[in-house]
Parts: C-alpha cells; structure tokens; sequence
C-alpha cells in the first residue's frame, strides 16, 4: 500500500473489464510494483508500507466510499477483493 499521510491510502476509481466503476484501496504483491503504480500516476507522493491482506481489508471496510481492495501487478489490476 501506498501511505499518503493522516492515515490516508493510496485508493484507485476503476473501471472493471464488465463496465463496473469501483473505488478501491490499492494494493500491491511487491514494493516494486507500487513504485510502478506511483510511476504511472505522476504527482502521487507517498511511503510504500506493507500491510497484511486483513490489515488492508480492515482499512478499506472503514472507509464508505471505498467499494473494494484492487491488487496490482506491473500497473495492472490482477484481482478484486470486495469488502462490500
């Protein structure tokens, strides 16, 4: 994950490949892939902090608008986790 202060998180809006539009707390298999992700959003500033799936999930359950956990590899979204 991708800590952007004040207990904020990096968090994506996307669009799935069946049209669904989703909020989602993005995360990340490798502190590589994260730098790929901040590399393809400019103007992203953040620390790259590991958390555990359940960690990410409880994080992403307190934050309403958020819809999910969406886990990148390589820039790309390779899983979605719901949380709601």
């Amino acid at each position: 994950m991708i800590a952007v202060g004040e207990g904020k998180f990096a968090a994506n809006n996307a669009t799935l490949p069946d049209g669904q539009h989703v909020d989602g707390l993005a995360c990340f298999p490798s502190a590589d892939d994260a730098t790929v992700y901040m590399g393809l959003l400019a103007g992203l500033n953040g620390e790259i902090t590991g958390k555990s799936f359940e960690e990410a999930r409880q994080i992403a359950i307190s934050k309403p608008k958020l819809q999910c956990l969406l886990l990148f590899v390589d820039g790309k979204i390779v899983e979605v986790h719901w949380v709601r």
